[in-house]
């Protein structure tokens, strides 16, 4: 052990002494060793010093170096297409299962301070609608997004923070989406495949538009990514409840989720009792025989086969009431009332059903039939959803019936729905209405929303379609 100052002194004073001392030769020899001893103290202490001196500059040295390089990192991998980003990030936010039980919960992680797109997570991937968080940061626009609508399928962008466009060129390199068409590395659209998609686009989780910087708030900023260019409420989950805002007349709804494939929702008290009483009344006088769009292998088949209700379409134009409900559903759905046609009133009497059938129309079904293909412009637009009103309560029978619900097996006679196990069915609600999808996030139709009505044993149905459409329609119907 090196001794302290206070030992090396004593050493000293004890080597003077000897230096008087009259036994020379003894003198000497004891004053070696304490030399000896001396120099080693000094050395010791010049060496402790020297280690002391090295790991500091070593210490020094390293922490330079790990700012070095973490500045040039964030200033070059933050600007490139990040083609080798993903790997560093799965050691930040490895996929593990830890990560993925997070799915119910607030991720709150880095990239997601202030944002609460977690809610949104689905419990089944959702093709083509993709979840994300974008945030202002020091370094420029910071995006997270989540595929599928699934949290562990993280991907993360940073792009300038006045180059909005570098975003979406980002955010399409990262997220391998052409700018119309199948995701990259699905292979080829088959081009026989009907598909009605624009180029992708990002909306708020209200359905309002994001298309350049003044759409994005300072701060962190929830958005929904779809394939097919087009809004769709986030389902969730089967229960989940959604507040609709900005509705003409009602101010907000609670919208529920009741199916997730085929996309299902439903609202209580839509219709105020007055409109439905009005709609049945001016309908009534008119109300014949209802019809059906033939396909091209049920040519010269009588309507009557399929559908057995009475019908009239009412035009807007001339009702005031029903022009404040077409506004009403424009905010509903989050697309403009000149995507509507006018409402098709319905009325069922004892018996009376329609058989399943799809409300799109598919254009290898019509393909001798011009007009059809006219009004779907060849596949590019299409029916994209209904809001199916309620203007009657029925005592029994009448419900809306979706056969292909959580697997169903295919059944298209809607005179027994109650041997079609696992389909989702719709009683009749005065004033409530469902809103389901014919067209999936990517653009694709979506063969699950197969849907009939069942037959009423007992009473009276009475209800509307209300058809949206992927793009203006107004127009070619002759409605605007």
């Amino acid at each position: 052990m090196m001794k302290s100052t206070r030992s090396v002194n004593k050493d000293t004073n004890e080597i003077n002494k000897m230096n008087s001392c009259k036994d020379v030769k003894g003198a000497a020899a004891s004053r070696n060793i304490l030399q000896h001893r001396l120099i080693g103290t000094k050395k010791s202490e010049w060496v402790k010093n020297l280690h002391g001196s090295l790991a500091i500059i070593v210490v020094g040295t390293l922490g330079a170096l790990a700012s070095y390089l973490a500045g040039y990192f964030w200033r070059n991998e933050a600007a490139k297409p990040l083609d080798s980003y993903e790997r560093i990030l799965s050691t930040v936010y490895p996929h593990d299962s830890a990560f993925r039980t997070e799915q119910n919960s607030t991720v709150s992680g880095p990239s997601l301070a202030g944002c609460s797109i977690s809610t949104l997570f689905a419990d089944e991937p959702v093709h083509g609608m993709h979840l994300g968080c974008i945030q202002h940061t020091p370094t420029g626009l910071y995006a997270t997004m989540f595929m599928d609508g699934q949290n562990h399928t993280r991907r993360e962008v940073i792009a300038s923070m006045n180059d909005f466009q570098g975003l979406r060129t980002l955010l399409g390199d990262r997220l391998g989406l052409a700018p119309v068409g199948r995701r990259n590395g699905e292979g080829p659209r088959d081009k026989e495949t009907p598909n009605t998609q624009k180029p992708w686009s990002m909306f708020s989780p209200q359905g309002i538009a994001i298309d350049s910087l003044l759409d994005l708030q300072e701060g962190a900023n929830d958005v929904l990514l779809y394939e097919g260019g087009r809004f769709i409420w986030p389902g969730v989950r089967e229960g989940y409840v959604t507040q609709v805002t900005a509705l003409d007349r009602l101010g907000s709804v609670k919208m529920q989720t009741l199916s997730m494939s085929p996309l299902v929702f439903s609202v209580e008290n839509f219709l105020l009792p007055e409109e439905c009483t009005y709609i049945r009344d001016v309908a009534e006088p008119h109300m014949r025989q209802s019809g059906v769009k033939l396909m091209d292998h049920d040519k010269g088949k009588a309507a009557t086969d399929w559908r057995t209700s009475s019908t009239h379409f009412l035009a807007s134009k001339h009702h005031a009431r029903i022009q404040s409900v077409d506004r009403r559903v424009a905010g509903l759905t989050r697309q403009p009332v000149s995507h509507q046609e006018d409402v098709q009133v319905l009325r069922y009497e004892s018996t009376q059903r329609y058989d399943a059938h799809h409300d799109f129309f598919d254009r290898r079904l019509y393909a001798r039939d011009p007009d059809t293909l006219k009004l779907i412009d060849n596949g590019k637009r299409n029916r994209m959803a209904t809001v199916l009103w309620y203007l009657s309560d029925v005592l029994q029978g009448g419900e809306t019936i979706f056969p292909l619900h959580n697997g169903g097996e295919i059944s298209y006679d809607s005179r027994h729905c109650e041997r079609m196990k696992g389909a989702l069915r719709c009683p009749p609600k005065e004033g409530s209405v469902i809103i389901f999808y014919s067209l999936l996030p990517n653009g694709d139709l979506d063969d699950r929303s197969l849907h009939g009505s069942c037959a009423v044993k007992h009473g009276v149905k009475w209800a509307a379609n209300k058809w949206i459409w992927s793009d203006e329609i107004a127009p070619i119907l002759g409605r605007a």
